[in-house]
């Protein structure tokens, strides 16, 4: 289980930098005034760009805002490719970002670099000011209201659609996985209301419905969010600070990813720990190695590698099936109640949380993630789609790798579990169980944080 799970890290960490190269050149060209994704008249802007203020009297289904010509024209290059049989040769500008962020995760992971308790209180809060800014300054906007409706109107047909740290043992996890179950929805939520406040009043200036004003996609958040800034004052200054803060809040997440992954790799393999040079040049093969791989991501052609990254190796898919695979070996062979008390020995106390974490794990989870799982299947047997970007149709090899993607981080666990029931005939079903415990505890205590952030 452990195995796969290392190779759904593996997926986050090389196309997880790619974001974060993109955020970096946000951040860089935040610098330069006016802000080159608030204007048209740019040597990659066409005759048919226009501005955020001139939506009133320029918008039309053959025109393009400058934000989503920067994104596509500027920083992706895409407009230079057709397809993802057509990557192009690599974008300089992404790949450098690109680099950039690696030699900095790999310092970071070497060396073990530590941030001061106050100052990660200030780069976690901060982004919140900001996006309460965003918020207020989109709720000031004329049709506001209108995407605020649309955000929060729920499309019932949407259902039928199925898509989807390193601690001390002692670690409150009941305590930090509350946190994240709160945080993380709450986070996406309040985001929202910025992203779709901008979205209504852009909807309201062209008169024409919200979802034909921008395509949706992985860019979005780079599309909305510069547009919401280039409608503040001093949106230069208000530019620099979202996207540093953004940026520093996704590195914290990609150290800690990576970090990870070498350290459950040194810990299948010890020797890999016997001197420090040692492990100073595997971190860096690892890292160089990833970081070569997301080249894929940065060139013209690029977005369309990502997004099937996205779509398929770093699916819920994926997370899904690794989640039920821990939850029955451990709750229903290893047991629920001696998992209790492990985790009850782990923190130190009782809870009535841990009691309804029982319940979870019992029953909720195992059958609403079995469900999701089965009716995302029934759904590809029965009505297949067309795998997309924008208006770009995936052609059918590449769905194939896809699904190799997906095969590639699964495998391992029914090649466990035949493993244990060849090799280790008695017991091998509790055994399967115990490996997970001892597995997880040695590691990362993934059993745990995954149980819990599950429900």
């Amino acid at each position: 289980m452990v195995k796969s799970t290392m190779f759904a890290l593996s997926y986050l960490n090389i196309y997880y930098v790619v974001i974060l190269a993109w955020l970096l050149f946000y951040l860089f060209e935040s610098f330069e005034s006016p802000l080159p994704f608030a204007t048209c008249g740019n040597s990659w802007n066409t005759p048919d760009c226009y501005t955020v203020h001139q939506i009133k009297t320029h918008f039309n289904s053959n025109k393009s805002l400058s934000v989503d010509e920067y994104w596509s024209n500027r920083v992706l290059q895409s407009d230079e490719s057709v397809g993802i049989d057509d990557p192009g040769p690599i974008n300089v500008h992404l790949a450098v970002s690109l680099f950039v962020v690696w030699v900095g995760c790999y310092l970071a992971v070497f060396r073990g670099i530590k941030i001061n308790g106050k100052v990660v209180y200030f780069t976690v809060l901060f982004p919140y000011v900001l996006i309460l800014c965003l918020i207020v300054r989109g709720f000031t906007l004329e049709g506001s209201m209108k995407g605020i409706e649309y955000y929060l109107k729920p499309d019932m047909s949407k259902l039928s659609e199925a898509q989807v740290s390193y601690n001390d043992f002692n670690n409150n996890v009941v305590r930090d996985s509350m946190i994240v179950i709160v945080a993380n929805p709450t986070t996406s939520i309040v985001a929202g209301f910025a992203v779709f406040s901008v979205l209504g009043h852009l909807s309201h200036e062209a008169g024409v419905p919200i979802d034909q004003v921008t395509q949706s996609g992985p860019g979005l958040i780079f599309k909305m969010y510069p547009v919401a800034i280039s409608l503040l004052p001093f949106p230069n200054l208000w530019s620099v600070l979202f996207f540093f803060m953004v940026f520093l809040l996704g590195v914290d997440g990609q150290y800690a990813a990576v970090e990870t992954f070498i350290c459950s790799l040194c810990d299948l393999w010890p020797r890999l720990r016997k001197s420090v040079a040692t492990q100073a040049a595997f971190t860096l093969a690892i890292c160089t190695v990833k970081c070569a791989i997301g080249l894929c991501m940065v060139t013209k052609g690029g977005i369309y590698v990502f997004n099937l990254w996205d779509c398929y190796g770093a699916s819920g898919l994926i997370f899904l099936s690794i989640g039920l695979g821990q939850i029955v070996p451990i709750i229903y062979v290893y047991g629920v109640n001696r998992y209790k008390k492990d985790i009850e020995n782990m923190v130190g106390f009782k809870s009535i949380f841990i009691s309804w974490f029982n319940f979870c794990w019992t029953f909720v989870s195992p059958f609403i993630i079995s469900g999701i799982l089965m009716f995302a299947l029934y759904q590809k047997m029965t009505s297949p789609s067309e795998f997309k970007y924008e208006k770009y149709v995936y052609p059918l090899w590449a769905q194939l790798v896809g699904w190799t993607f997906i095969t590639l981080a699964l495998i391992w666990i029914p090649l466990y579990a035949i493993y244990h029931i060849v090799f280790n005939r008695v017991d091998s079903a509790v055994s399967i169980a115990d490996d997970e415990i001892k597995e997880a505890q040695q590691l990362i205590r993934l059993p745990v944080d995954c149980l819990l952030i599950l429900n």
